[in-house]
């Protein structure tokens, strides 16, 4: 005769599959973990607020955050603070160009742009009250002609090509 009755075996069943799969779980290696994991400053980023994320051409992920820049080499993150003469360290946007170039978006300073170890700030066309990046993203066309957009906090959308910027687009609204 069942002591447990079929309601109690089912939950007894149910609890020895669920303790079986903990301990298969923690005897596999950690690549058969799960792979979320949430980083934060205690990890080796700046800031725990990611304002930003960008891949870069050797498939590192980067991340600017309010207190600068951070890229994870797939085992541990290393910091990237902008240039001493930046008046701000909050990055907003990153993009990468076809150079291997990081373009950073600041809330207060502008844009700036990272290529061989040097640091360059870019002035836009029509320099805004308001110098903050709000996005960063790279288009190629079909005759393989790089444009880089850049979202403005006060001089509408702006592109840039081949080393010259092309045209401003302003908006006569704003979207908050």
């Amino acid at each position: 005769m069942n002591c447990f009755g079929r309601k109690g075996l089912l939950v007894v069943g149910r609890t020895l599959a669920a303790c079986g799969c903990l301990l298969l779980q923690a005897a596999l290696p950690p690549y058969f973990h799960p792979a979320l994991r949430a980083f934060g400053e205690k990890d080796g980023l700046p800031h725990a607020t990611v304002q930003a994320i960008a891949q870069d051409p050797q498939g590192r992920l980067w991340v600017g955050t309010q207190d600068g820049a951070a890229v994870f080499n797939g085992q541990q993150w290393r910091t990237l603070n902008l240039p001493k003469e930046a008046r701000s360290n909050y990055v907003r946007a990153l993009a990468f160009d076809g150079h291997g170039g990081l373009w950073v978006g600041t809330q207060d300073d502008g844009l700036w742009r990272l290529e061989k170890g040097i640091w360059k700030r870019l002035e836009l066309p029509t320099q805004p009250t308001n110098p903050r990046i709000n996005g960063l993203t790279r288009t190629v066309d079909g005759e393989g002609r790089e444009t880089l957009w850049i979202a403005t906090g006060g001089a509408g959308l702006v592109r840039w090509r081949q080393k010259e910027w092309i045209s401003q687009i302003r908006s006569s609204f704003m979207i908050l």
